[in-house]
């Protein structure tokens, strides 16, 4: 076999798998930095928790749904036995208004852990975003 033959066919191998890699970490990088700009405390998937407001996607116009009054509640459906696709974490975040987002992902010991700081950090950031209105009431009252 001619040598330059061999280092022509790992070329066309190889090269694509380098500059979709190059491409996945230029487009986690660009997510990051909107989520450093955005000032993003979490993120599960598409979702993501900001001091205020709950944000859905990355568009530019992504809705954006003001804390209060959410609530964030996670399932886990199927069975390992079932198959890959059969066990699944799902995480519903719903208004006051009965209207819910949902989204949901493969199970796995990561995504599970995942949703569930992604809770925890919801619960916290919907807590403080609510507090100062606790308090300021509880003042009004006391005085």
């Amino acid at each position: 076999m001619d040598p330059r033959l061999s280092l022509v066919m790992v070329t066309v191998l190889v090269v694509p798998f380098i500059l979709c890699g190059i491409a996945a970490l230029g487009l986690d990088l660009s997510q990051s930095r909107r989520d450093r700009r955005e000032r993003v405390v979490a993120r599960w998937g598409e979702l993501r928790i900001t001091e205020s407001f709950l944000i859905v996607g990355y568009d530019r116009n992504a809705p954006r749904i003001p804390l209060a009054g959410l609530s964030v509640r996670i399932a886990e459906t199927g069975s390992p036995s079932a198959g890959p696709d059969a066990h699944l974490v799902h995480l519903t975040v719903t208004g006051d208004d009965g209207e819910s987002v949902q989204r949901t992902q493969r199970y796995s010991d990561g995504a599970l852990t995942a949703a569930r700081m992604f809770e925890i950090m919801f619960n916290r950031t919907n807590t403080a975003a609510v507090a100062p209105a606790v308090e300021a009431s509880a003042l009004r009252w006391a005085a």
